[in-house]
């Protein structure tokens, strides 16, 4: 997920999570959601820690942009509880 500077600190990010939580509940096979977030992205991390998200790994060199690599957090969230 990616938001604009201009939205940043508004709750957009963590009402849109919230959201798509809920509607992911609502779908009865569904045990497990996972993301990747940027590593170096602390406040990102700390949105999807305070939603219930658990960091279980990190994947080094995930993602190159041109010109350098960068490593991801790999989260989940349980839905069983």
């Amino acid at each position: 997920m990616y938001c604009k500077k201009d939205y940043r600190g508004t709750g957009i990010s963590k009402k849109l999570v919230q959201y798509f939580i809920i509607e992911v509940k609502k779908l009865e096979d569904i045990e497990t959601l996972n993301l990747m977030v940027l590593s170096e992205n602390a406040r990102a991390r700390r949105l999807y820690e305070n939603m219930g998200f658990v960091k279980y790994g990190r994947e080094p060199r995930a993602l190159f942009d041109g010109e350098r690599y960068y490593d991801e957090d790999l989260m989940y969230m349980d839905l069983r509880n």
